[in-house]
């Protein structure tokens, strides 16, 4: 399994395989709806149309939407090796993008491409639509982040930010963009800078953005809580290690960071650590956060674990398998992983 993705209700999951197989399973009565060979290739991305009747699947072959009882509604090849597929939220577009280096907006009934918007120099990694308004955003290799307007077939770019190091979407379907300049917070009506201190390419530079007000920035093994509101500097907190993996919980009070040898430790906004989670034997290699103050962490034998972070407490732990993704349901109240195969 590549790729997972709840329906809107939480009531469905819907998978895709390196096999090109799709799937939507029930969750409440733990059996396939239905199951079929959709793609040639390996699925790249599966998603739920806003209002759950329909599912988009991307592969290196190309795009399928289906309608909820598995049947095509219509497929097409499109661009070259798609690797994120989106809609937009009144569900009539399907935003694409891959190693092609145009954006595309294509009818969902119809599958025709709408438009091929130009404006990056190479392929693009990711694209996603605006929650609310007919926009979106575009990140590619070239360095660059651009924001479109979907409703014209104007092919220029609302705005485009030059040498993005690192970014994340955060709150209010803004993007907050690590930049040469500083730190920005990208919107869809303007740019507001919320840090300005200067970064360089040379650093280690990572932003993850919470669901709150909150974002965090890393540069090296020194981290800055933005509070995105208004700019301001949370808290900050200086590790003595540069961790592949960090994140904030809810409120963006609490910071995790899983260190190099498989443990992960906890931090208030004070910078101090409140707790370190780690399993005899086992080295956690990824985390999530769920809501206010639990987090689950998969370790490299196959088992899975869920945490207090605020106790400290083991809430449980299940023998899975290897895992390469993994997700909540909304509430945090369900999660599901993926395993090779």
């Amino acid at each position: 399994v590549r790729t997972v993705s709840f329906s809107p209700d939480g009531r469905r999951l819907a998978a895709g395989v390196a096999n090109g197989d799709v799937g939507v399973w029930d969750v409440e009565r733990s059996k396939w709806l239905w199951r079929e060979n959709k793609h040639t290739k390996q699925v790249r991305r599966v998603e739920f149309s806003p209002d759950g009747h329909a599912l988009v699947s991307s592969g290196q072959d190309g795009i399928e939407v289906d309608e909820e009882n598995g049947s095509v509604r219509w497929k097409a090849s499109i661009g070259d090796l798609l690797t994120h597929t989106t809609w937009s939220p009144d569900g009539s577009k399907i935003i694409a993008c891959g190693h092609d280096p145009a954006l595309y907006s294509i009818d969902a009934a119809t599958g025709e491409t709408v438009f091929r918007f130009h404006g990056h120099t190479v392929g693009l990694t990711e694209c996603w639509a605006h929650a609310t308004l007919d926009l979106a955003i575009s990140a590619s290799i070239d360095g660059t982040v651009r924001l479109w307007d979907l409703a014209t077939t104007i092919d220029e770019p609302i705005s485009g930010m030059e040498q993005v190091l690192d970014f994340d979407s955060a709150a209010g379907d803004n993007v907050v963009l690590g930049t040469p300049q500083g730190v920005f917070l990208r919107s869809a009506s303007n740019s507001r800078q919320l840090l300005d201190r200067r970064l360089s390419e040379k650093d280690d530079i990572g932003i993850s953005a919470g669901p709150g007000q909150r974002a965090l920035l890393q540069i090296g093994n020194r981290f800055d809580v933005l509070d995105i509101s208004n700019g301001s500097i949370a808290y900050s907190l200086a590790l003595g290690y540069s961790p592949p993996q960090f994140g904030l919980n809810q409120s963006g009070k609490r910071l995790a960071a899983l260190r190099e040898d498989g443990a992960i430790e906890v931090f208030d906004d004070t910078g101090r650590m409140t707790t370190r989670l780690a399993v005899p034997g086992e080295k956690l290699v990824t985390m999530l956060f769920a809501g206010e103050s639990r987090l689950l962490a998969p370790s490299n034998t196959g088992r899975l674990h869920e945490w207090d972070v605020t106790s400290g407490a083991t809430l449980g732990d299940v023998t899975a398998h290897r895992v390469t993704c993994f997700l909540f349901r909304f509430g945090g109240d369900f999660w599901t992983t993926a395993q090779d195969g």
